[in-house]
């Protein structure tokens, strides 16, 4: 029986193999040259700069052929990131830092030799961005994103800043993300809460009343409030 088509399946190091060319039909699709009769076509859609094998089967009216042996590891050219990073955030970390967070582009997005990050930041109202190439950010604790920290020369609390980010390689740079607000770190607050009364509750509670303290604005949000007890004449618990 002729063939009528063939199937080309593509690997990644020693992974799965998958079908990236699902029928290829035995006609003008296919090159044939002149003195060894060998076919030759392209292949599209994969991966830039990842080593593949590749192995081909025929089909014909009775079916699906063994697959060809795997053929040499080959590399497809590299170009320059395409994806843009995603869910760029941040905030939290030391006194007066800028923690940025986002989620990292993966091996087979990064299209290249020299991958990296380009991080802009500047505070909020400024004109001029200060630049920070990023080649090993941090991985954030229990999660697949990474984070990078900012000391800015000015420590400035619980302030906005605008950053933007961008992957880029040897072979250049990808989409830029539109600018996003992240608050420095805040800072301890420095003073008391004021005005606190304690009453009797019932016979194993008191009840404890109290207005927040006086803030700048450089402490961030309240986020709770500790308890201090103890009993008279005996030291806190």
């Amino acid at each position: 029986h002729a063939i009528e088509y063939y199937i080309i399946e593509a690997r990644v190091l020693d992974g799965p193999w998958n079908v990236v060319v699902g029928r290829l039909n035995e006609s003008a699709q296919i090159e044939i040259g002149m003195h060894t009769n060998r076919r030759t076509t392209t292949i599209g859609n994969l991966y830039s700069n990842i080593q593949y094998q590749l192995r081909v089967r025929a089909v014909n009216a009775k079916g699906v052929g063994e697959a060809s042996s795997p053929s040499r590891g080959i590399i497809t050219l590299p170009k320059a990131p395409m994806k843009m990073v995603q869910n760029v955030t941040g905030g939290g970390g030391k006194e007066g830092t800028l923690v940025v967070k986002w989620e990292p582009l993966s091996y087979f997005e990064q299209n290249g030799e020299g991958f990296h990050y380009v991080l802009k930041w500047r505070v909020w109202g400024d004109l001029e961005y200060t630049t920070v190439r990023v080649y090993d950010p941090t991985i954030v604790t229990g999660t697949t994103w990474v984070q990078y920290t900012v000391s800015p020369p000015v420590l400035r609390y619980y302030k906005p800043y605008e950053v933007t980010l961008q992957a880029v390689n040897n072979q250049g740079a990808g989409p830029v993300t539109d600018p996003v607000v992240v608050m420095s770190a805040a800072r301890l607050p420095v003073t008391a809460p004021r005005n606190q009364q304690a009453n009797q509750y019932n016979g194993s509670a008191l009840y404890i009343t109290w207005e927040p303290p006086l803030l700048s604005g450089e402490e961030g949000p309240i986020l709770g409030y500790r308890i201090i007890y103890w009993r008279r004449n005996l030291e806190c618990l």
